[in-house]
């Protein structure tokens, strides 16, 4: 048996909790580690509401609390910290380049990980390979952990309060349709779903909580931007389709409609069509395309660096299969930047970031909707 149908729907432990249960634990999910006192004094709570909830989380084995180190005199701290035995979250990433799903437990651990190419363009091969992935991974999992949520990371066109997932770019003839409800149904287990790029943000606001600044791009077929300035992911608010921004004037033709956007020149979509290839023969033999690749390396460059230098980010995220395919790509695209960095007086840390990140932050955007 995969699953238990009702463990997972009908007593979820977040479900007709109080505001004040919900409050305490996200805040211990997002910090990880924090005393009651200090949960108190963030939330403005009264400490006998913070210590009530605490001690049924515990008695639920949703948190734990550390044995306090005694360093002399007086009374010491015990600290909190998320229980990472008994329950996790699932996340599955969904794109054209493939479908990918990480089992995370309460502390941020990845206890699973998996990956299943895509071969067929369809919108029914994405709903085929979007169910199994995550038969594979509760498959694997197999009462190890109660799986709590499942988060979907989207590329395209998502409604993520709606559950509608209305278009996905590269695939003709999508339909829009309501993936989560479909999951749920399939399997019995609360399902949210959001754009990738939000994910991906969530994934490094949890790895890196005290980088408060800082930009993430894919690069897919299309291009990706997302970025987190003091803490916020700034996507939900305004728009950030930097994939189309204008690199040459009177340019190459982009699926968009316009001409000179940065995705004809500098995704994997607008480098196969540029140069006339297949994808397999752009990454088998990328060796004999190098002056084109210089030239999306430059004009990705610069990009990268306008939109770094307008929100004055401190640092960089790389990621996607365009760079995962070809060797040194990354490494050309640091050497481009750093030539615009020599002539301007502004300067960030870029830096690699693996496609599992995609899953990892489904996983923690199903467990805080779920809590909320």
């Amino acid at each position: 048996m995969l699953y238990d149908k009702d463990l997972n729907m009908e007593s979820f432990l977040f479900k007709n909790k109080q505001d004040s249960y919900k409050k305490i634990l996200d805040l211990i999910l997002k910090k990880q580690r924090i005393s009651r006192k200090e949960i108190a004094e963030t939330l403005g709570l009264a400490w006998g509401t913070v210590s009530n909830n605490v001690n049924l989380m515990i008695d639920e084995k949703v948190i734990k609390e550390e044995s306090p180190i005694i360093t002399g005199i007086g009374r010491s701290t015990c600290y909190i910290v998320p229980n990472d035995e008994v329950y996790a979250s699932l996340g599955v990433d969904i794109n054209t380049v493939g479908l990918s799903a990480s089992i995370v437990s309460l502390n941020g651990a990845t206890i699973f990980f998996t990956m299943i190419p895509l071969v067929v363009y369809t919108q029914e091969e994405i709903i085929e390979k979007t169910y199994l992935v995550i038969k594979r991974a509760l498959e694997f999992n197999l009462g190890r952990y109660q799986i709590l949520s499942i988060g979907l990371s989207c590329q395209g066109d998502v409604y993520s309060q709606k559950g509608i997932f209305s278009d996905m770019p590269f695939i003709e003839g999508w339909q829009p349709i309501n993936f989560t409800k479909l999951i749920e149904e399939k399997f019995n287990i609360p399902t949210f779903q959001s754009h990738d790029m939000e994910c991906l943000l969530l994934d490094l606001i949890f790895r890196y909580p005290n980088n408060k600044d800082f930009l993430v791009c894919r690069v897919v077929d299309g291009i990706g931007f997302g970025v987190v300035k003091e803490g916020t992911i700034l996507n939900e608010k305004i728009s950030l389709d930097y994939g189309h921004e204008i690199v040459e004037r009177n340019g190459l033709e982009c699926t968009c409609g316009q001409c000179g956007c940065l995705e004809a020149y500098s995704s994997i979509k607008g480098l196969v069509k540029r140069l006339g290839i297949s994808e397999g023969e752009l990454f088998s033999n990328y060796k004999n395309y190098s002056s084109t690749l210089d030239d999306a390396m430059e004009k990705f460059a610069f990009s990268l660096y306008n939109v770094a230098s307008i929100y004055n980010l401190s640092s960089v995220f790389v990621c996607g299969k365009l760079f995962a395919k070809i060797p040194g790509l990354f490494e050309k695209l640091i050497e481009k930047i750093s030539k615009i960095e020599k002539r301007k007086n502004f300067n960030f840390i870029v830096t690699y970031l693996s496609d599992l990140s995609a899953s990892f932050g489904a996983a923690i955007h199903s467990l805080r909707q779920l809590i909320e």
